[in-house]
């Protein structure tokens, strides 16, 4: 690691204009990793320095709670 004390958001930011660009998956996987990263972990992790994310911030991102808030789960969609 660089540079202990970046962002999360910073190293996001340069993952997508350097490896994620120069990487050989298709325009479509490009736009859904970026995408997912960007709605579900750059606003748990931007600011939060890279050296100090957790497994435990990672599975958060990962898993968030499938059920909202005030709601008992009845309604969700199983796959």
């Amino acid at each position: 690691m660089r540079n202990a004390s970046r962002s999360f958001g910073d190293w996001l930011s340069e993952w997508r204009a350097t490896f994620l660009a120069a990487s050989d998956r298709a325009p479509s996987t490009k736009a859904l990793y970026g995408g997912l990263l960007e709605r579900h972990a750059r606003p748990q992790l931007e600011n939060v320095p890279l050296a100090r994310i957790t497994p435990a911030d990672l599975t958060r991102v990962r898993a968030p709670d499938p059920v909202g808030p005030g709601q008992d789960g009845s309604r969700r969609r199983s796959r």
